[in-house]
């Protein structure tokens, strides 16, 4: 019942090799629907990789800058959503491993011990902008009897819209401090019995689910649990981590 937790973006800050971004990017742009204007916002996003690459090279840069730039403090916290998700199942007693999509394109032996050590996936959407960047993720995440569990902005989309993309077991609606305990029965049960919280619902969508939490009644973020931090570092094997994320709002702050 060991859970694979999964986030980041199909091209991040975190790249480590040009190389592996631009072969990503070509498997993403193969299936985009609007491919010319996807390349030009990946372009944008790869700008400052290309510059700090070029800048580390320069003769003319200065140690100190070179040391500044081969720093990775910020690239290297865990997305917040890692932690939610880690913090809520360590809660349920259930045992996790955590990975970015990057580190999934970029270790396929570590890819493979993975899976095989884990019997579901909770994938979080929330740096994933349409299915062309999903489904490649999802090919990775393909397995016998793996059930994979999408959540995130994406999955609120997709259950709008009414799809299922081949290879999610569950679409996951809202909080996921509050989806968690339900999907923890759910993973007890053998994958056989998933019930949503209370306020929440669960339907049927092609040939899997879609689990809503529903939603709370106030604005206020304090009836959450607290991110783990100490918890997330451990996970990594990491020292305490010198900067980590907050959250002051949820959802788009412009109410758009």
């Amino acid at each position: 019942m060991k859970a694979l937790i999964v986030t980041g973006g199909l091209i991040t800050a975190s790249e480590r090799s040009l190389s592996a971004a631009a072969r990503k990017t070509l498997t993403q742009w193969r299936a985009a629907e609007a491919a010319w204007l996807d390349m030009k916002v990946k372009a944008v996003a790869a700008e400052p990789l290309v510059a700090c690459a070029l800048e580390r090279r320069s003769a003319r840069t200065s140690p100190e800058v070179r040391e500044f730039l081969a720093r990775r403090e910020s690239v290297d916290i865990p997305e917040l959503g890692e932690v939610v998700l880690g913090t809520a199942l360590a809660k349920e007693g259930l045992a996790y491993e955590v990975t970015t999509v990057e580190e999934l394109f970029a270790a396929p032996r570590r890819r493979r011990s993975l899976l095989e050590g884990c019997s579901w996936v909770l994938l979080s959407s929330t740096l994933l902008r349409d299915l062309s960047e999903l489904e490649p993720i999802l090919a990775l995440l393909a397995g016998a009897g793996r059930r994979v569990v999408l959540g995130g902005p994406l999955a609120t989309t997709l259950s709008r819209e009414g799809r299922l993309p081949e290879g999610v077991a569950v679409l996951a609606v809202g909080y996921g401090e509050v989806l968690v305990p339900a999907l923890a029965a759910w993973a007890r049960s053998g994958f056989r019995v998933l019930e949503a919280p209370p306020g929440g619902a669960c339907a049927a969508l092609d040939a899997g689910l879609v689990l809503r939490s529903g939603e709370p009644k106030g604005l206020s973020l304090d009836h959450l649990d607290t991110p783990d931090w100490a918890l997330a570092a451990r996970a990594r094997g990491h020292m305490p981590y010198p900067i980590i994320h907050y959250e002051s709002v949820r959802g788009c702050p412009y109410r758009c």
